[in-house]
């Protein structure tokens, strides 16, 4: 089985529809399936160094996160023997890559060695497994069965495929599990992320796993917020995994927010391959973010790194999940019914209307002059079958 960490700074070139297939109509009713693609590139772009600034009131010390008895410098950790899961064949391919894919200047992340205090017991490890493939990264939980995390970790826009399972490790450090382990296998993303193709950062670039129980109440979880200004002091914890010597053990490190729009956060906080995922946590330990994307190249967006906005869309997704909603026009699950239901849209500009089961396919027409109209009938289990050129 090969392992990986789950790239900030993944391929991006989207799968997004599936081949047409027939369906089976009652009489009088028709249905519609097709095929749309488009792909969209961007540069990436390199940090520069962290500029020092003083913390404020309500985070957590800088003193207390260096402690001897909480943390120790990455330094001091890369002496160390790694106690995480082995794995030769990644660890070798992490290490030869000779990308420190969002270290900004010298290396500030610190390991947090108590991982069971506030807020950093709401962190959890996660590890994706794809057929015999297996990537890491990083969540948080905002519920007691609930995850906040990047849509790139649970669903591969090259190949569009979701993850086949997930195991997240609330607090892990090393391969000690203070509060266990627990199993996923169900996802929301914004629907945007399977459609957009390759975009680095991605604007949809946020996804919530429900795990299949809860995790211990004495674990609680972090609230989230939309608040967040530029030059503001933020943290980001989580599980980097660029090396042996971190893989495993939970690091966070601080810096300030460079530049927001309304849907992405540039920062100036040092994150790995691993960290994807990992919660942009402000003064009073919210969620405004999550980590998504690492640049180590000049490029047109500037010289920060990338997180995800929380933003309305995103509290609509986190209602959806926590609602079990099925898929809709905005969000995608790979538990969604995806047969049986036809959706009509109408064009003025041409004046037709066109119909189709594939909310993905529907998604995108809206933003190429489409109207989306709704259910417009079920289909059948049985009948004749009706195909759409």
């Amino acid at each position: 089985m090969n392992y990986k960490k789950s790239l900030c700074s993944a391929l991006l070139l989207a799968t997004l529809f599936g081949t047409t297939v027939p369906v089976f109509v009652s009489a009088n009713e028709t249905t519609t399936s097709t095929t749309t693609s488009e792909a969209v590139t961007t540069e990436s772009t390199t940090g520069l160094p962290v500029p020092t600034t003083e913390l404020t009131e309500n985070t957590t010390t800088i003193e207390a996160i260096v402690s001897s008895t909480e943390v120790s410098k990455t330094e001091e950790a890369t002496t160390q023997e790694s106690q995480a899961r082995t794995k030769d064949d990644a660890v070798a391919e992490l290490e030869n890559s000779g990308i420190l894919e969002a270290i900004i200047g010298k290396d500030d992340q610190y390991r947090i060695n108590n991982t069971t205090v506030h807020p950093y017991r709401s962190v959890v490890h996660l590890e994706m497994r794809y057929g015999n493939d297996y990537y890491v990264g990083t969540g948080t939980l905002i519920a007691p069965n609930t995850i906040i995390t990047v849509a790139h970790n649970v669903f591969n826009q090259s190949t569009g495929k979701w993850a086949d399972s997930v195991v997240a490790t609330p607090a892990q450090n090393g391969t000690v599990a203070p509060y266990g382990r627990f199993s996923s296998t169900t996802y929301y993303i914004m629907r945007g992320y399977k459609t957009e193709g390759e975009v680095t950062p991605s604007n949809y670039d946020i996804a919530i796993i429900k795990l299949n129980q809860n995790v211990p109440s004495s674990i609680g979880s972090l609230s989230i917020s939309t608040s967040i200004n530029r030059g503001e002091r933020v943290q980001i914890p989580g599980y980097p995994a660029h090396s042996s010597a971190k893989q495993g053990y939970m690091y966070t490190s601080f810096g300030q927010i460079d530049d927001l729009n309304t849907k992405l956060i540039g920062h100036l906080v040092d994150a790995e391959g691993g960290n994807s995922g990992s919660p942009i946590l402000n003064a009073n330990n919210q969620i405004v973010g999550v980590h998504s994307s690492g640049h180590y190249t000049s490029g047109i967006y500037g010289d920060y790194n990338f997180g995800t906005r929380i933003d309305d869309q995103a509290i609509n997704l986190i209602n959806h999940a926590t609602n079990n909603g099925d898929g809709s026009l905005d969000i995608a699950s790979n538990k969604e019914t995806t047969t049986g239901k036809t959706y009509r849209l109408y064009n003025p500009g041409v004046r037709r209307h066109i119909f189709t089961q594939n909310l993905d396919e529907a998604q995108v027409l809206t933003t190429r002059g489409w109207q989306f109209e709704g259910l417009s009938f079920r289909t059948v289990s049985n009948g004749t079958p009706v195909y759409r050129m």
